[in-house]
């Protein structure tokens, strides 16, 4: 099999760490030559993120661009971004002649396919800020659930804590967000930063449920591409 993927990530490195895991536990492997051939690029040194979009921070695309052209010259033949906000960038990332898995196209067929309608969407305020999903959600004719203010504080501040390694603080903050989107109606709700799965990984089975985790669903897309996609 020829087919490689490249995972560009360090975005951050904990949450790229547990992309692989899930996609190694994922695949139909009986020998460590059936596994799925990755190249990897955990370089945490890109700028953030969301301080970019909000603040006007240093731009991540350069160093996006520069990890992008060694998995490219390494031979990877799909590449995906285990990070909603770099998504922001997808466009000018996928300009350099690379094909993508997107972690939000994915997230969104997960939706479509459970007829979901009513849609709440943890995610960065960066995320939140650009349309990220919300315009995603609204293309596919559906209701995106954004938390308040006051909400949004708390989910910041638990993606900060599981980046710091601090998981049952960002759990404490973030899961009563989750809880308040699903009393206002969600049908689901798009874990839309790779760091909540962290602190979600060991929440109630029926929570987990309507959780549309986008590290999660991306890991099983990859699969499906290397394994059964011609």
């Amino acid at each position: 099999m020829n087919k490689k993927l490249g995972v560009l990530g360090g975005m951050g490195p904990m949450a790229t760490v547990d992309f692989v895991r899930r996609v190694v536990e994922k695949s139909p492997a009986s020998s460590d030559q059936e596994h799925m051939a990755m190249i990897i690029s955990n370089n945490p040194v890109t700028p953030d993120r969301t301080d970019c979009i909000l603040n006007n921070g240093e731009d991540p695309l350069n160093t996006m661009l520069n990890n992008l052209m060694s998995l490219k010259e390494s031979g990877a033949t799909k590449v995906v971004i285990p990070c909603n906000t770099a998504h922001y960038w997808l466009d000018k990332l996928d300009n350099s002649n690379v094909s993508f898995i997107s972690i939000i196209e994915t997230v969104l067929n997960e939706a479509r396919r459970r007829e979901m309608t009513r849609i709440g969407v943890m995610a960065t305020d960066a995320t939140i800020k650009t349309g990220i999903y919300a315009d995603a959600i609204a293309a596919n004719a559906m209701e995106a659930m954004i938390p308040t203010d006051s909400e949004q504080k708390r989910v910041m501040e638990g993606i900060y804590a599981v980046k710091a390694g601090n998981i049952a603080k960002g759990k404490m903050l973030m899961e009563p967000v989750f809880d308040r989107l699903i009393a206002r109606g969600a049908q689901g709700v798009i874990l839309g930063c790779t760091e909540i799965p962290l602190a979600f990984d060991d929440m109630e089975e029926y929570k987990k449920a309507i959780s549309l985790d986008s590290l999660d669903l991306l890991a099983d897309q990859c699969v499906k591409y290397y394994y059964h996609d011609k």
